[in-house]
């Protein structure tokens, strides 16, 4: 006799209930087993999760490709992540992203603590490109389906849902490059009109101060309170101290002699207001701090001329490190 559409209904919901348990408990018990050292990667849970499984009882780093770089052609190309891990007995757990921000940063965290791993202290890069309009929503530089996954936890229903929700609404590129640039509280243009892509990166030739100029606006001069990153950092760091788990955050030099040679000192005092306002982001309790956005000049930068960025030559992060190396050992109680 066939089913009645009552029973039917009941069958399949009895089916997605148990589906659900079933799942919940084995991905909990795979999560378990990693903590205890028995590793086995599946795709529940993701492979991030074990990267910041390896964070037990170590300093875990979390930044983007500025911790990463070094130049070719130097004589010491040690990364900026590795000098730091110089500074202190305990050992690091690089979990840094290049090109992501505090957006991945916050999602790393949130994954951290609710699976009960205590780092001894969190080391956490913040610069002010991570918060411009040329980062955030940049469809190139997002990672949506680990950034759900992180955050949502173990329970694949709701972690999936997550990625089709987050997908589905994702920008595309033509409206990432349509969205308009505020300065000052005034649209100064859109993403792809600062950005100059057909222009190139690091051409030969002579500058065009007004392109650079342009793109410094885009990557600096932006009115930084428009940024929906202000709030997952400060969750990170509400996160973290809720955990009770020291932090040490920084933010990166930025190359100011170059921005003054090419923006008008009206952009180059927007540029220095919203490093001061970054700087008081980071100021929080329970975090060690140091902004450290105006302390490097132009010769420890390492970029193309006619695009600045905060990549970093060798006396450049071999000060950055000393500096930080100093907030670590003050978070761990090392002397």
């Amino acid at each position: 006799m066939p089913a009645t559409p009552r029973q039917f209904a009941i069958r399949v919901a009895t089916f997605v209930l148990v589906l659900g348990v079933a799942t919940f408990v084995a991905d909990a018990a795979l999560t378990r087993l990693a903590i205890r050292g028995i590793r086995i990667v599946p795709k529940i849970p993701a492979p991030e999760y074990l990267r910041l499984l390896d964070a037990e009882d170590r300093v875990l780093v979390l930044g983007d490709s500025v911790m990463l770089y070094a130049p070719e052609g130097e004589s010491n190309r040690r990364s900026l992540v590795a000098r730091l891990g110089d500074e202190f007995a305990v050992a690091i757990e690089n979990a840094t992203r290049a090109g992501r921000g505090t957006e991945m940063a916050r999602a790393q965290i949130a994954a951290l603590v609710r699976l009960g791993v205590r780092p001894r202290a969190v080391v956490v890069e913040v610069s002010l490109r991570q918060f411009s309009p040329l980062w955030e929503g940049n469809p190139n530089l997002e990672d949506p389906s680990l950034e759900r996954m992180l955050l949502t936890g173990s329970f694949l229903p709701l972690r999936a849902a997550g990625v089709f929700k987050y997908e589905f609404g994702r920008i595309t590129p033509r409206e990432y490059r349509a969205k308009p640039v505020f300065v000052a509280g005034t649209p100064v243009g859109t993403v792809g009109d600062l950005e100059h892509k057909g222009a190139g990166i690091g051409r030969a030739g002579p500058l065009d101060s007004g392109i650079v100029g342009d793109r410094c606006r885009l990557a600096y001069a932006f009115d930084l309170d428009r940024s929906t990153r202000l709030s997952m950092l400060r969750e990170l760091f509400a996160t973290l101290r809720a955990a009770d788990i020291p932090c040490v955050a920084f933010v990166t030099p930025l190359d100011m002699e170059f921005i003054a040679s090419h923006c008008a000192p009206a952009d180059v005092e927007r540029v220095r207001q919203n490093l001061a306002a970054l700087g008081g982001e980071i100021t929080q309790p329970g975090v060690f701090a140091a902004d450290l956005s105006q302390t490097l000049s132009l010769a420890d930068f390492d970029h193309p001329a006619d695009w600045p960025d905060e990549h970093l030559r060798f006396a450049g992060r071999e000060f950055v490190a000393k500096q930080v190396g100093a907030l670590v050992r003050q978070a761990l109680g090392e002397r």
